[in-house]
């Protein structure tokens, strides 16, 4: 929509490949007084990532959040995991509980618990 946008009105107004000479000799643009991108290449001189801050989890023992359970949800989803009982396994290995044990629902999770998930998820997202 944008370009759509953006290409009109350049059309309309008649101003589409405008060079400097153009833009000097019809506004008083000079070509020194243009913003410019550098753009740089593909991996030069990247920040590290940082790894995320760990953080203490209030109320461990609560039920877990709905954004948890939705983040939980997305990043299992993203690795490919469609069958709600491979989600419910892999969620109850990563939050600690004991074999043979598996939870039914993502909402029967604690808060650290949560966490935990989101956090060991988090860690195999990254290194694959």
């Amino acid at each position: 929509m944008t370009n759509l946008l953006g290409n009109g009105i350049t059309r309309l107004l008649g101003i589409r490949n405008l060079t400097y000479a153009d833009l000097e000799a019809y506004a008083g643009i000079k070509p020194d007084q243009i913003g410019k991108v550098d753009y740089k290449g593909k991996n030069a001189d990247k920040p590290p990532v940082s790894a995320p801050q760990k953080r203490e989890v209030k109320d461990p023992n609560e039920p877990a959040t709905e954004p948890q359970i939705k983040a939980i949800q997305t990043m299992m989803g993203k690795m490919g995991l469609k069958d709600d009982f491979e989600k419910h396994a892999k969620a109850s290995r990563l939050a600690g509980i004991p074999e043979p044990e598996v939870i039914t629902s993502m909402t029967l999770l604690t808060k650290g618990q949560a966490s935990k998930v989101i956090e060991a998820l988090t860690a195999e997202g990254t290194a694959q």
